[in-house]
Parts: structure tokens; sequence; C-alpha cells
């Protein structure tokens, strides 16, 4: 019998996303990544190295060379910074990301063995400065999960390139062991459960997917659309799409109390006569769901994956929704009365939200 799922679009891994993995999506940019230069250059000011120094300054040069899309030459840079300091956790991470995915029409580095070299490299080197250096955290975070994420490609190019299912499986576990230690050190990463729930899939451990994904969408709920729309889910995979199927009690019961919570409080709001926001006005009028009975009626009897795939989650606007309501009870309640001031203490509490 096979140990692996059968149908898993490559084997979980699909590179579709370009630059935007590498530039939008992860965390490691733009403040964070600033505040990581900035401690690591105390560091290396410390120790006065010209080689260091000129490391920094081939980085830097890279990271520019890398915003404005000069992939080859950001590549040549962040070669040159590590050449000249092997230890520079943000040159290898940089590489990784390369090699991993950078994909356009003009070129490709999609090179996942090295990826998983340089993210190696900079988990290690990101561990040996955490302390000097706390906002490394966020690298080493960041490398664990690309690292896992380069495993499960190369586990996809072996499948490609017909090595045996116990190669495939042996990687495959490889990815797991790190996406855990990603969540020893991190926990609430949250694309590192959504992840490790699709490695458990690809090894046919429903039962522990089914736990760690409905561990997930209890902390944010957006994953169960997510995984909706996932073909590695609910297209390609027999386990993934039972797995979504087996969450409909829990999603429409949680969902009924959003609504639940919801009314309670616009009818709070509109019994108060406080001004509701203009745009769920509108929203309230398209969905025809001004009432109570209208709201509940309809979300009763939307097909289920249909309400999973709705353009905008319907958890989403439910979530924004009642922290705006909260928020008018809230304001209004300090100018109040004391006795309308408990009243709308009684309907937050009931509501979670005050």
């Amino acid at each position: 019998m096979s140990r692996l799922e059968d149908g898993i679009e490559k084997l979980g891994v699909i590179f579709s996303e370009g630059m935007s993995l590498i530039a939008s999506q992860l965390e490691i940019q733009n403040n964070n990544l600033t505040e990581v230069k900035e401690q690591l250059l105390k560091i290396h000011e410390t120790l006065k190295s010209p080689a260091i120094t000129q490391s920094t300054e081939w980085r830097n040069l890279g990271l520019d060379r890398l915003e404005n899309g000069l992939w080859p030459e950001a590549i040549e840079a962040f070669l040159k910074a590590i050449s000249l300091d092997g230890t520079d956790p943000i040159s290898n991470l940089m590489l990784g990301k390369l090699y991993l995915d950078a994909v356009d029409k003009n070129s490709s580095f999609h090179e996942p063995e090295k990826a998983y070299q340089y993210f190696s490299k900079t988990i290690r080197y990101a561990n040996a400065l955490l302390n000097k250096a706390p906002h490394l955290e966020n690298v080493r975070s960041e490398s664990l999960y690309l690292c896992a994420t380069a495993l499960l490609a190369m586990a996809a190019i072996d499948r490609a390139n017909g090595k045996s299912e116990e190669e495939q499986f042996k990687t495959i576990e490889q990815s797991l062991q790190t996406i855990n230690q990603l969540l020893e050190v991190n926990p609430n990463h949250l694309q590192g459960k959504y992840f490790r729930t699709k490695i458990l899939i690809i090894l046919q451990r429903e039962e522990d997917a089914f736990s760690e994904f409905k561990s997930l969408v209890e902390i944010e709920p957006l994953f169960l659309s997510t995984a909706s729309s996932d073909g590695d889910f609910s297209k390609h995979s027999v386990i993934g799409k039972r797995i979504i199927e087996r969450l409909e009690p829990w999603f429409r019961k949680s969902l009924g109390l959003q609504i639940i919570t919801f009314y309670d409080l616009l009818e709070a709001v509109i019994f108060f006569e406080l001004e509701i926001p203009s745009e769920m006005k509108q929203w309230l009028s398209k969905e025809n769901i001004e009432t109570r009975e209208l709201g509940e009626l309809k979300y009763s009897n939307t097909d289920y994956y249909e309400l999973l795939n709705l353009e905008t989650s319907i958890f989403s606007v439910l979530t924004f929704s009642n922290k705006q309501l909260s928020g008018l009870l809230a304001a209004f309640k300090h100018d109040s009365p004391k006795q309308v001031n408990d009243l709308i203490n009684q309907i937050l509490v009931v509501s979670k939200l005050s």
C-alpha cells in the first residue's frame, strides 16, 4: 500500500507566484528587515573587519537589485557578500528565496536543493546571533518555513524524476520535521500550521491532519475558505476534501454564533439610535439581510461550499462588523447613565467583545 497520498498536486507545491512569494507575502520585509540590518550593523561595528564591511555593502546592493527586479545581478551581489562573510543570515536567506522561486518570462532560478542549503545556513547563523540581534527571530522563523517548502519541492522533483517512494517519503518526513521545529519556536505561525496539515495529508495521516487543521481554523476560520479553493485539499486529495467536509458542522455552528453576535450588536446600536456605518448598511441591503430572521435564514440555507467560496469571507465580514458595532457601543456607554452603561456592558460581555 502506498505510504503517500495520491493526487496531491505536485506534492503540495505549486510555484505560480513568482516574485510575489519572495517580495510580497513573506514576513521579513521593510521594517523587520531594517531592524535586523541595524542590529547586525552594531555587531559588525564592534568587529571592525574590512571584509565584513564590504560584505554588508554587497548585501545592501543585492537588496537594491532585488527590489528593482534585477535577479541575476542580485544573486551575483549576494554571492559576493557571502564570499566575504559566509555567516551573513540576510544574504543567505535572500539567495534561498531566489533559488526557491524566482521565475519570470526572462529567467528562472528554481533550484530547490540550492534553496534548501541556503535556508539551512540562515537558520544556523540566525540561531548563533539571536542573543545579540533579537529581530533575527523573524529570519529564523521564515527560514524554517521556506526550508520545509524547499524540501517538499525537492520531493516533487524526486517523484518527477522517477525516484522511489521511499526516497520521496524520507524527504517529506524531513520537511515535516522542519515545520515542527518552526512551530516549536513559533507556535502562532498560522501558515506553518496550514503547511503542516498539507504534509500530514500527503503522508496519509488523516486524523493528525484533521486535528491540526481544526485547531488552525478555530484560531483563523479564513483558512477553511483558503483550503476549499486550494486544489491540494478540495480537488486533488481525497483526504483533504474529506477533512473540509468533516468540518461543516463546526463551521455552521461557529458561523451561527457570529451571526447571533452580529444581530445582538446591530439591534443594540439601532435601539440606542446610533449611526450604523454606511458600508454596513450597503452590505445589509445588498445581501437582503437587514433583519435577524433574514440573515439566519439566508446563511442556514446556503450550500456549505458556496459559503466557503464567497468572494469575501463571511467570517471576515462578520468579525469586522462586530468589532465596528462593539466599538460604537463602547464609545457611547462612557457618556451614558449607569443603567445604560450596565446594559451595554452586558451586551458586550455576552458577545465576548467587551
